[in-house]
């Protein structure tokens, strides 16, 4: 397995069963958390799945996986699970949501009346984790359902907090689950004004002790783009003890030191 840099290798390697990997935009998160699991299944054998938010991120991780492991992913039905096996070990990428209805359905909760109430079946969920009817996570297979050995959640900051608490619970209870994690602080999509019930949702994975991580090299942008983010988002970076941002290389000849939207006045 090739490695991008040493960060990312001490990442990987780390035999740690909880990892919160804090990685800023262009530091190849999406790259480091497919190799952390790749490394795990072919190495413990460990039934592993994939949580996402939208079809990008899905497609993107199928990629990977079909790339670095040559296998193929059959999605099943026409659900938003997919599935692949390698060397007998099973590999789900799901959408949260699929994975929720999936969950609630395999315990016998009668899903008729509820269809797209996606916030409902979430608080569902949360009461039988909290409650320990449901103490074990699984993905959908062919024929039936898997038990899930290793999770993994890409764009971490991109969950609610109640969704986050759910799959934390379940680490809670199933002491053979482990959790692998990467997003970044400063890209979440919730207000961090939203009520008093609002956590991070990477600050909710903490409370499994993770062993945490940082991936401060943007591989993106030249340095001069790199340096106008961290004057941007300097406080934000002392909030969360996460270190200011650094360019791959100091390129400034082929790539534009600004960009904009064309919707910015």
């Amino acid at each position: 397995m090739d490695f991008i840099s040493k960060e990312q290798e001490n990442i990987v390697l780390s035999e740690s069963v909880y990892k919160l990997i804090n990685g800023c935009a262009g530091s190849r998160k999406t790259d480091t958390l497919c190799k952390c699991t790749m490394y795990r299944i072919q190495k413990f054998k460990r039934n592993t799945l994939y949580l996402t938010h939208c079809g990008s991120v899905t497609n993107l991780i199928i990629n990977r996986l079909q790339t670095y492991l040559n296998i193929n992913f059959e999605k099943i039905g026409k659900s938003n699970h997919h599935i692949a096996f390698y060397d007998g070990v099973a590999i789900g990428v799901a959408n949260y949501d699929a994975w929720v209805h999936m969950m609630l359905v395999r315990h016998d909760f009668d899903m008729d009346d509820y269809g797209d109430k996606y916030e409902e079946k979430i608080n569902i969920l949360e009461g039988k984790v909290d409650s320990e009817e449901i103490t074990n996570c699984y993905m959908k297979g062919i024929k039936g359902t898997i038990k899930v050995q290793d999770l993994a959640i890409d764009e971490a900051q991109d969950f609610s907090s109640i969704q986050m608490k759910i799959l934390v619970g379940l680490c809670q209870r199933q002491n053979s689950l482990n959790l692998y994690a990467a997003g970044d602080y400063l890209q979440t999509i919730y207000n961090k004004g939203v009520g008093k019930e609002y956590i991070h949702a990477m600050n909710i994975i903490k409370d499994l002790l993770p062993e945490f991580f940082n991936l401060s090299v943007c591989w993106r942008c030249p340095k001069a783009q790199v340096d106008f983010a961290n004057l941007l988002v300097g406080e934000d970076q002392k909030k969360y003890d996460i270190p200011a941002m650094k360019p791959s290389d100091n390129n400034m000849i082929d790539k534009p030191l600004l960009f904009t939207h064309l919707k910015c006045s």
